[in-house]
């Protein structure tokens, strides 16, 4: 009892004093940026390249599908291989490959050719997110991962905002520029992910029973399919805003420049729910699966009363309330995935939950496409519902849960270190932690947003 009860409580001070974190968070966004820069700096390379909108609109397309598509098994392939290894090496590989598809623009490669190459880059790239998101519960002990969580929530707004100024300013000397601008920011990302140095891991007897009763087989694993659920939902209620701004505010009578400040409201309640979340997010009594249905069930309400809304200040009533659920409902749920899966099922996880997410942000577009926009604002509830609905059956009878919903599990260690995801698999080395750490750890790996 005594060893329990001298445990350090978790704080976001102790998270902000924490390097690895910082240095983990400089490598995510850094990853993250290619992607969010692709749509504009692809479409600006294609048409004042090539003269063709659609070459633009076929390359993003291929950039964003292919590493959806192969996220789940290319995230079980790094729970093989290993993540710390790996994923800086493949980002090493994505930013070659952006290099050629940049050079393939000046030297005037055929379009299919272009194609091709951003589909082979986009492929070296699946299970990333994944991973990066396994690498922070390596890099900082599992008390904090829910701060840590919420705060990159927030801070990803930052990266949301960055990408489209950094091609416009790479621009400026050429349209092919932001191409390999994005191939700069992947390798800066791979040398932040590079494997520092390692040490066997600490492992707590309390967490190691734990992690022995979580069910080994994730897709038979009725909590992961509840999640999976949660993140679809999610989603859709993200992607019936972003996709729904510019209809809702014509609407009204604006056009672009109020789907902005629609937009905008939106990224800002987001980012301040998230550092508020952070300082809450272990304070807070009540279950996971408590918040997630809170928070669920208010995005899915204003997402569905956006629909019956004809005023501008509705509409950003509507807004802000699901902007303030968006980082605290990401938190949980990939806080709690990584509670009820098998660790050495982390990454397959983690990138399979990114996958849903994709899935639901894309639904309200097909909606849209085929019939109405009151249709897509209406039937944003859809998933939300189900999930809600089949919580009881799906959450209840699942996997044993790790730790206590609502309450990540004590370690004793306060310098980063964390322990390995199974007391079955030997710990691979850990990435991310500071160079000259005395004590650098590791662990299989377990990000989202």
């Amino acid at each position: 009892m005594t060893a329990v009860t001298d445990r350090p409580k978790p704080s976001v001070r102790e998270l902000i004093r924490h390097r690895g974190y910082w240095r983990w968070s400089a490598a995510t966004q850094a990853y993250r940026l290619p992607s969010m820069m692709a749509p504009l700096a692809f479409v600006l390379a294609a048409s004042q390249q090539r003269g063709s909108l659609a070459l633009g609109g076929l390359l993003v397309t291929v950039y964003t599908i292919a590493p959806s598509v192969a996220a789940p098994l290319a995230g079980r392939l790094y729970d093989r291989i290993g993540v710390a290894r790996w994923a800086p090496r493949m980002l090493t590989v994505a930013a070659i490959g952006l290099v050629v598809l940049g050079a393939a623009f000046s030297l005037g490669a055929p379009g299919p050719a272009l194609v091709v190459i951003a589909g082979l880059v986009a492929a070296a790239t699946s299970g990333l997110g994944g991973c990066t998101r396994t690498l922070l519960s390596e890099c900082v002990p599992r008390r904090l991962l829910p701060a840590a969580l919420s705060l990159d929530s927030s801070v990803i707004e930052l990266t949301i905002v960055g990408a489209p100024l950094i091609v416009a300013a790479t621009a400026v000397p050429g349209p092919v520029y932001p191409i390999y601008a994005m191939a700069l920011i992947s390798m800066v990302s791979a040398i932040l992910l590079r494997r520092s140095s390692a040490a066997e891991p600490v492992r707590e007897p309390d967490e190691a029973a734990t992690a022995s009763v979580r069910s080994r087989k994730l897709w038979t694993n009725r909590r992961f399919l509840f999640w999976l659920l949660v993140a679809g939902a999610f989603g859709q209620t993200l992607g019936t805003l972003e996709i729904g701004a510019l209809p809702v505010a014509e609407d009204l009578g604006g056009g672009t420049g109020l789907a902005a400040i629609f937009l905008v409201i939106l990224g800002v309640a987001s980012g301040v729910s998230g550092v508020l979340y952070a300082f809450l997010a272990n304070r807070l009594r009540t279950s996971q699966i408590v918040r997630a249905g809170v928070l669920l069930a208010a995005m899915a309400t204003a997402g569905f009363a956006l629909g019956f809304t004809d005023t501008t200040w509705g509409v950003i009533a509507c807004f802000v309330l699901i902007g303030l659920c968006t980082a605290p409902l990401n938190t949980v749920v990939s806080y709690s995935v990584e509670n009820d899966i098998d660790p050495s099922r982390r990454t397959e996880a983690f990138s399979s939950i990114g996958t849903t997410n994709s899935i639901g942000y894309a639904l309200p577009g097909i909606v849209l496409a085929t019939a109405s926009l009151p249709v897509m604002l209406q039937s944003t509830a859809v998933l939300a519902a189900t999930a809600l609905l089949l919580a009881p059956v799906l959450y209840r009878t699942g996997a044993a849960e790790g730790p206590p919903a609502g309450t990540p599990p004590d370690e004793s260690h306060t310098d980063g270190r964390a322990e390995p995801a199974d007391p079955a698999e030997p710990a691979e080395p850990a990435a991310l932690l500071p160079p000259g750490a005395p004590d650098a750890a590791s662990g299989s790996v377990p990000s989202a947003k």
